[in-house]
């Protein structure tokens, strides 16, 4: 056998394996596919039947996302956890990433952020990409424009481990979430909870600050979204001086102020009458 003949042989054998082979994969992930869609259709369709648990990134102490900038809702069936809803403030604007879960694994994880041409690329101006996993591989990617895209990108595969990285930190986060709002906070929790959105809220404005040269008297206009126990009032915004109180019925009479800036008259707690001692230090009543 000569050389060239041994070449195309071996050419013809590797071409004749290819057509078989890659059916039978697009086979296996078209079931496993037809799985992971049911499993969406069950988990959306017994949405409404869900008990859901809202808190702050800030308040979790999570890594890599922005302090007091988002917020994490969590919706349980009995004790199973379905689903989680991360909304933050991404580099090129906001972002909401969607984890659904079968099992205690995420299985489907869905991430929408703005296009990277900056144009819109759906009705809200953001675009979507999916990621389908089984037993925690990645099995299909869906990129913005809704196409299915070969599984080749080592960048696609370094952003499904990230997602699912997350996943892991978010599943104990919002089962801690769901276990401390089924168990009543003690006055000193409430008071450090006031202290700890005090804190987000004024990285919030300074921040604010930093882009526009003044303080904002919205709080839901910087992205910042106290948690329901916890109720914020702005005792003053303007070009020079912010100034914010903390209160939770929880703790009826008490409550936490800071200021940034030079306000005329620097802000007082409800009960014991306690300034802050400089800019960004918070003062609080005793619980």
């Amino acid at each position: 056998m000569t050389p060239r003949l041994a070449v195309l042989m071996l050419a013809s054998v590797i071409l004749t394996g290819l057509p078989r082979t890659a059916p039978a994969q697009k086979q296996k992930t078209d079931s496993v596919m037809r799985v992971i869609r049911a499993r969406y259709q069950r988990i959306t369709g017994s949405a409404a039947h869900y008990a859901q648990y809202e808190t702050s990134l800030d308040s979790l102490g999570l890594e890599r996302w922005v302090t007091g900038r988002g917020r994490l809702t969590a919706a349980f069936e009995a004790d199973t956890l379905r689903t989680i809803v991360v909304n933050y403030a991404g580099t090129r604007g906001p972002v909401t990433e969607s984890y659904y879960f079968w099992e205690g694994a995420p299985f489907e994880i869905r991430a929408r952020l703005r296009s990277d041409t900056g144009r819109a690329a759906s009705p809200s101006g953001q675009a979507e990409q999916r990621f389908y996993f089984n037993r925690g591989y990645l099995v299909r990617w869906v990129d913005p424009g809704h196409t299915i895209r070969p599984l080749t990108s080592g960048a696609v595969f370094a952003r499904a481990m990230q997602l699912m990285a997350d996943a892991t930190r978010l599943i104990d986060a919002a089962r801690r979430t769901r276990d401390h709002t089924v168990t009543p906070a003690t006055p000193a929790e409430m008071a450090e909870a006031m202290q700890r959105e005090l804190h987000g809220l004024m990285a919030a404005e300074s921040a604010y600050h930093s882009e526009t040269n003044k303080y904002s008297s919205d709080v839901v206009a910087i992205g910042y979204h106290p948690v329901p126990a916890v109720r914020i009032t702005q005792l003053d915004a303007n070009d020079r001086a912010w100034a914010a109180r903390a209160t939770t019925p929880i703790l009826p009479g008490k409550s936490c102020v800071v200021y940034l800036g030079q306000p005329k008259k620097a802000p007082k707690t409800s009960a014991d009458h306690a300034h802050p001692d400089s800019a960004r230090e918070v003062a609080c009543d005793r619980p």
